[in-house]
């Protein structure tokens, strides 16, 4: 029975796609996606054998949505898992996850991977809807093309690149304090095109000390160098600010589902910078594309008695290349190299933590694909990803940083403290290294009735590493192992079948899933870490 009831719960039917399908039919629009990883190659969403739908410009300018998680949410069908109850903050939820949900979706900016490295929640403030010029959800496992995080889907968002000489100032206001104000300028001179963007967000919130605020500022530059030859360059940079108002019981919440449970000194002061780098070439043969950014974050939090200050920094060096035709055959490939540091000083009442984790990782990937008699289209694929984990930490008592003590009277002499220079507690501290690596492949078929129709069935291997949290312990909260070098990453056998159709002004698509999870990760209070579970279902 409990085989059956799992089955169950991991089939969806998704018509996620029939808003988005109705406003491009009505403009004769062919919605395209990008979904094999070269941006300069795009495709009808019908010849795309998986469940998968694209928010263009226009849908976001249509909607009433404020932030990202509030447009996924509403044209996306997302699930948000928020602990706030903002619509800018919280993590996403696809395929039937839970705890933790975000760590198993990935989220790309212009190529640029977002997720945190350790277990935090997206920072959406650092993305403004404005400067979006589409969104693509891919769902289901993509761990070939994408790696690490894409267990359960992907959010691939593209910002805009200027374009047409235009001027847009934007001003909006409502309930419990919401303000949002937005400028952004784009246009072009000959082969250069340019855009630029500046919004402030506040939101006082619905309950007591849940007050936000994000300042963003951005700008992009690309060079069509010779008509098949692009180079383009953005910047974003921001600060966000938000309190946590803290969990209420049920009898607290009928009360006054307003209050929040502290004194209104647990928040997050983060300041974000994106910087990344594009080029795109066509050629006759093919494709080739190189990306590259960087990836940065200063978080300042404090949340129950503990303070901690994180400077995370993320690199990544993507070259691809695609040989062949869609008609007819192609041979996708290329390496995603990413290399990510945190350093973390935090404290509590007693003791005191310095820590400096980095990961460096390596996966090559190849993905072929052949059509046979103009309808059925047959594709496999693989990936190898190979990843270093760096992890030090040493925790203090914060007594024994005290060179002198203070004398129990005034007018004796300052006591020399016996503990002083203070020495690392060996039992929460670490410094070692160690090495994890994951294997993905997929094979997939497609069968095209017509422009209009379309069947599918795919099979994926997926994967994703431990966060640094996840295998380390260096916040202050203790595990039985402070380096867990014995936890290995989750692994999952997804099959899916779906259908897609499209009729007039209408579409729609239907998926049935199943995905079987190898070495789950999940905490074990007994064990006080966190471990693999064996399968789940």
């Amino acid at each position: 029975m409990r085989k059956a009831i799992n089955i169950l719960r991991n089939t969806t039917f998704a018509l996620s796609a029939l808003i988005a399908g109705y406003s491009s039919a009505q403009s004769n629009i062919v919605v395209v996606v990008t979904a094999s990883r070269l941006d300069s190659l795009t495709r009808d969403v019908m010849q795309v054998p998986g469940d998968l739908s694209v928010i263009d410009r226009e849908s976001i300018a249509r909607s009433r949505a404020h932030s990202v998680p509030e447009l996924l949410r509403s044209h996306g069908n997302i699930v948000m898992r928020s602990s706030t109850g903002k619509g800018n903050t919280g993590e996403l939820s696809m395929r039937g996850f839970g705890e933790n949900s975000g760590l198993r979706v990935l989220v790309v900016v212009d190529g640029q991977t977002m997720n945190r490295s350790d277990m935090g929640v997206q920072d959406w403030q650092q993305i403004p809807l404005d400067e979006i010029e589409s969104i693509e959800i891919l769902r289901g496992g993509q761990s070939v093309l994408y790696g690490n995080h894409a267990l359960s889907g992907v959010i691939k968002i593209t910002t805009k690149k200027g374009g047409e000489n235009r001027t847009k100032l934007k001003a909006s206001a409502g309930s419990y304090g919401f303000q949002e104000y937005g400028a952004t300028h784009q246009g072009s001179i000959d082969a250069v095109s340019y855009d630029a963007g500046l919004s402030y967000q506040r939101d006082e919130g619905y309950r007591d000390n849940s007050l936000s605020w994000s300042k963003n500022a951005n700008a992009s530059l690309s060079y069509d160098i010779t008509g098949e030859d692009t180079l383009t360059f953005r910047f974003s940079g921001g600060e966000n600010y938000y309190q946590l108002p803290g969990p209420l019981t049920y009898q607290q919440y009928k009360k006054n589902p307003k209050k929040s449970s502290n004194r209104g000194d647990q928040d997050a002061h983060t300041d974000s910078g994106l910087i990344t780098a594009l080029y795109e070439a066509e050629r006759d043969w093919g494709n080739m594309q190189l990306n590259t950014g960087l990836n940065m974050r200063n978080i300042d939090w404090e949340m129950s008695g503990m303070h901690g200050w994180n400077q995370q920094r993320g690199y990544s060096l993507s070259p691809k290349v695609l040989y062949g035709e869609e008609d007819d055959y192609s041979i996708s490939g290329g390496v995603d190299l990413l290399y990510d540091t945190l350093d973390f000083t935090g404290q509590n009442n007693v003791k005191i933590n310095y820590a400096e984790l980095n990961r460096l990782t390596a996966g090559p990937f190849l993905l072929a694909k052949k059509k046979f008699f103009d309808a059925l289209t047959f594709s496999a694929g693989a990936r190898y990803e190979r990843a270093r984990t760096d992890g030090k930490n040493l925790q203090y008592n914060k007594a024994d940083m005290i060179e002198v003590l203070e004398p129990p009277y005034p007018w004796l002499e300052p006591i020399p403290n016996p503990n002083y220079p203070a020495r690392p507690i060996k039992e929460a501290s670490f410094n070692d290294s160690f090495y994890k690596e994951g294997w993905s492949y997929e094979a997939a078929m497609l069968w095209e009735a017509n422009e209009n129709f379309s069947l599918w069935c795919r099979y994926n291997r997926v994967y994703r590493y431990p966060a640094l949290d996840e295998s380390a312990s260096y916040q202050g909260y203790p595990l039985e192992h402070p380096l867990n070098a014995a936890l290995e990453p989750e692994t999952g056998d997804n099959f899916e079948v779906g259908g897609k159709l499209r009729c007039g002004a209408w579409s729609g698509s239907a998926t049935v899933f199943y995905l079987m999870m190898h070495d789950e990760i999940s905490y074990d209070d007994r064990k006080k870490l966190n471990t693999n579970i064996g399968e789940t279902e």
